[in-house]
């Protein structure tokens, strides 16, 4: 049974786990990868997730800088981000009943979260400086599950499979 759930750009690049491994322990030891958020919280068996995702192309972006929200995270910036936030929009917009960080911020940023708190800017700017920029392409969305508190494992991946 899982408790939580959300959809998410998993980010295969170990020197960047490295600096989250250090800085945001919490998170790693939970189980979640280094990650961009599309929408959480989410639900689980929400129909349609396939054929959405299957009419979406590779998404294309590079994390190019260290950003905090202040007194909370460490971040990497996606770089362009306006498809990011675009994809986020419409899945909000298909999904209504789960508005992303549960309505906290109404203009959600794509970030990849690699310390918290905040105290740790400096160091984890240090250590993510040199290593920037880091280019992906994207190629499925994922549903990361929360099974036990703070245990989350990494569950189904939908491809896009619009042409780039």
């Amino acid at each position: 049974m899982s408790l939580r759930a959300a959809l998410v750009l998993v980010l295969p690049e170990p020197r960047l786990e490295e600096v989250r491994a250090r800085f945001d322990a919490k998170a790693k030891a939970a189980g979640i990868p280094l990650h961009v958020t599309l929408l959480f919280p989410f639900g689980l068996g929400e129909d349609g997730l396939e054929e959405l995702f299957a009419r979406w192309s590779p998404l294309r972006f590079s994390l190019t800088r260290v950003e905090t929200f202040p007194e909370a995270a460490v971040w990497l910036a996606p770089e362009p981000d306006g498809e990011l936030r675009e994809r986020i929009l419409e899945l909000y917009a298909r999904y209504p009943q789960y508005p992303p960080y549960g309505g906290e911020f109404p203009d959600p940023v794509p970030h990849a979260t690699v310390g918290q708190p905040g105290d740790v800017v400096e160091a984890a700017r240090a250590m993510a400086e040199p290593l920037l920029p880091v280019e992906f392409e994207v190629r499925a969305a994922t549903l990361i599950e929360e099974v036990a508190p703070d245990r989350w494992r990494v569950g189904k991946s939908f491809p896009f499979e619009g042409a780039p």
